[in-house]
């Protein structure tokens, strides 16, 4: 498995004990994460690089290790009574974000880092009350600013699909591709092409002055029924 290394903020509670974390020797108590997934794959205790601190009610560590970026995802996927906040990257660019709120939201957010770029300035996002609702203020203070940053902009980024996907005038499926047609101030408009299988492969963002440009280029490369601009014309 390749490298991988973050950082992990976890509320004790009922479901999490104190006893999990041994800030003497360094080490998480993995296993009792894996119960809480149902995993039983990985067993023992696994390393953590900087040991483990205890800040704001929070226990903090950064984990080492692909392991961890499995048990992470399944935790934030299945698991429930944790309050848990992380960001891991491994050695090819991979970057993953968990959350899993007091209430009870989760998010497992991914994408590809470049990890030659020293400076992303990409991954920016400032906090609001909407990305606060995932991840709120006492987590953030406990998390250094890069991997904060990096957890806000995966937040933001989520957030801002799930309005585009909410705020599309127009979806129609053809030939395996799910078209998303958006309408943006000044006339300009966007579509998206996504793979209905679930993949990136032939995902595509167009941008256009207006919809008339938009269905003489997308409609004479792809083919497009008429349909999909008689509704295009129809809902903007």
């Amino acid at each position: 498995m390749p490298e991988a290394t973050g950082f992990v903020v976890v509320k004790p509670n009922k479901t999490v004990k104190k006893d999990w974390f041994d800030r003497e020797a360094r080490n998480v108590d993995i296993e009792r994460f894996c119960a809480i997934a149902g995993i039983k794959d990985f067993h023992g205790k696994y390393s953590v690089s900087e040991g483990v601190q205890s800040e704001g009610g929070f226990f903090v560590f950064s984990p080492f290790g692909q392991e961890w970026m499995l048990v992470l995802e399944a935790i934030t996927k299945s698991g429930t009574g944790v309050e848990l906040y992380g960001v891991m990257q491994d050695e090819y660019g991979l970057e993953q974000v968990y959350i899993l709120n007091a209430s009870g939201q989760s998010l497992c957010l991914q994408r590809e880092v470049d990890i030659e770029d020293d400076d992303d300035e990409s991954a920016v996002c400032r906090s609001n009350t909407k990305i606060e609702k995932y991840f709120p203020k006492p987590a953030q203070k406990c998390f250094p600013s890069e991997e904060k940053n990096s957890i806000l902009f995966a937040i933001g980024n989520h957030l801002a699909s799930e309005k585009r996907k909410k705020d599309s005038p127009l979806c129609l499926e053809h030939e395996g591709f799910r078209y998303k047609l958006f309408r943006h101030d000044g006339g300009y408009c966007s579509i998206t092409r996504e793979n209905c299988n679930g993949t990136e492969e032939g995902n595509v963002d167009w941008g256009f002055e207006c919809v008339s440009q938009a269905k003489e280029e997308i409609e004479a490369t792809y083919g497009l029924p008429a349909k999909l601009w008689a509704k295009a014309q129809k809902a903007l």
